[in-house]
């Protein structure tokens, strides 16, 4: 996999009956990101691979989208009934795993898959899946449960990242930072942040792992 919540999602199908390993560290930025040569020999060798898509791994298409990797490879946006949710007209919010249904539905994808490669356990992996539906199901309760209370609750976001958990737990961010990952904001748009975080207050900001220091200090 590319990323660690999608190597999580597969771990929880395979478990013991394969080896799954993410490409990205979590420590790294998916947006930035550029195969080594022993990435792409690992990608090579692997029997599935599974990415999220252009619109998040931008520097990795031109990699899966080769015709030799394509037979191998899942893409997560491209699973049909998804929940899409968009960051502006037409550009779609690629975070789409943060959405539980999503979740779910590449963990579906994963056990098609992994079946027809080792179809002697396929039973197997569709039992694990069926497990993984109850946890997310018990963990989507629990995540309601400590929420009830925060839906009026002011916080900031560095970057509009996670529209598909917000969604799905009626909460709504207040304040984005950084409305493109790839562009730094202007002085303009500095100055109507500040503007709006003196009037708003909110109680927190999340950030990320590559969210700049600097512009967080001009803002606050």
């Amino acid at each position: 996999t590319t990323i660690k919540p999608l190597q999580l999602i597969a771990q929880a199908v395979i478990k013991d009956h394969g080896s799954v390993s993410s490409i990205v560290d979590p420590q790294q930025s998916p947006h930035h990101f550029s195969l080594s040569p022993s990435d792409r020999i690992a990608l090579a060798r692997a029997d599935l691979a599974v990415w999220i898509g252009p619109p998040f791994e931008t520097h990795l298409q031109d990699f899966f989208l080769q015709s030799a990797l394509r037979a191998k490879t899942i893409t997560a946006i491209d699973i049909d009934g998804l929940q899409r949710h968009y960051i502006s007209e037409g550009q779609l919010d690629a975070h789409l795993w943060l959405d539980s249904s999503n979740a779910l539905k590449i963990a579906a994808q994963i056990t098609e898959q992994v079946s027809a490669i080792d179809s002697s356990n396929a039973i197997y992996y569709r039992q694990n899946l069926e497990n993984f539906e109850m946890e997310i199901a018990q963990a989507n309760q629990q995540i309601a449960r400590k929420f009830e209370a925060a839906t009026t609750v002011r916080y900031a976001v560095y970057h509009n990242a996670y529209q598909y958990f917000e969604q799905q737990f009626s909460l709504q961010h207040d304040i984005v930072i950084l409305r493109d990952p790839e562009t730094q904001p202007g002085i303009r748009e500095i100055v109507q942040l500040r503007e709006r975080i003196n009037q708003r207050q909110p109680s927190c900001l999340l950030l990320e792992i590559d969210s700049s220091e600097e512009l967080i200090a001009t803002v606050l």
